[in-house]
């Protein structure tokens, strides 16, 4: 016998399809091959690079941010503002960005030197960087992020939580978060775990994604850098092309 429906189910039922949807849509469309090949063939094997990349990245945040939050405002199960984008508890925000992104940037400085590390990133491969190029790829970094943050710790922690209440909130959020992880490796998926709780927890505490996004966009963006100062094949041009 099946069981009625409850009001109380909309948000979290729409929160949870969003992700679904929104990351097999993304992921299938950046690790498209036909589509790399089209990029190769328009823009030659070296600069289809980055723009592959840049292609990756503003996917991720149509298909986890932009649609998402379209379908959250035409079917008004959640405000923007209750789904994180506020400046609630500002100061305390900010103390907390200001922490965590410190400590992202010393793990990194000190991890991202490993050659495991240097098999996966910097993502995009090309030898030569421009000042251009780090500009855009931060860009693309930053987008990607915001539209993520936006999706996990804005729309589908803050719909679960009025059904499910705190913990089991945070205890679907980290296990969609930690099995996105997946492609990335054991030690990524492992990490996403402590990661994706503090990120949660600290949305909570201070009512906003802010703290969640730049956290990740420091431990992205340091990551990025370090990549391609350590990389032995890699080197910077101080000339903006």
């Amino acid at each position: 016998m099946f069981e009625a429906w409850h009001p109380g189910y909309t948000a979290p039922v729409i929160a949870i399809s969003l992700l679904t949807l929104g990351y097999i849509t993304y992921f299938f469309l950046s690790e498209s091959n036909r589509l790399r090949l089209s990029f190769i063939r328009k823009y030659g094997e070296e600069r289809s690079k980055s723009m592959w990349f840049f292609f990756q990245k503003c996917s991720g945040f149509i298909c986890l941010g932009i649609i998402p939050g379209l379908v959250i405002l035409i079917s008004h199960t959640l405000r923007l503002t209750d789904a994180g984008i506020n400046f609630r508890n500002f100061k305390e925000s900010v103390l907390w960005i200001l922490g965590l992104s410190v400590l992202m940037v010393i793990i990194n400085f000190f991890s991202a030197r490993k050659p495991e590390n240097l098999k996966t990133y910097p993502q995009i491969r090309i030898r030569e960087w421009t000042t251009l190029m780090l500009i855009v790829s931060s860009l693309g970094w930053i987008l990607y992020l915001l539209g993520y943050e936006f999706l996990f710790r804005g729309i589908l922690l803050f719909s679960c939580m009025p059904l499910f209440g705190m913990w089991p909130s945070i205890a679907i959020n980290v296990a969609f978060y930690s099995l996105v992880h997946i492609p990335k490796g054991l030690k990524e998926t492992v990490a996403a775990v402590p990661m994706g709780i503090i990120l949660c927890f600290l949305t909570i505490k201070t009512g906003s994604i802010w703290v969640a996004f730049f956290t990740h966009v420091a431990l992205a963006l340091s990551n990025h850098f370090f990549s391609i100062y350590y990389h032995p094949d890699m080197h910077v041009k101080h000339k903006v092309s």
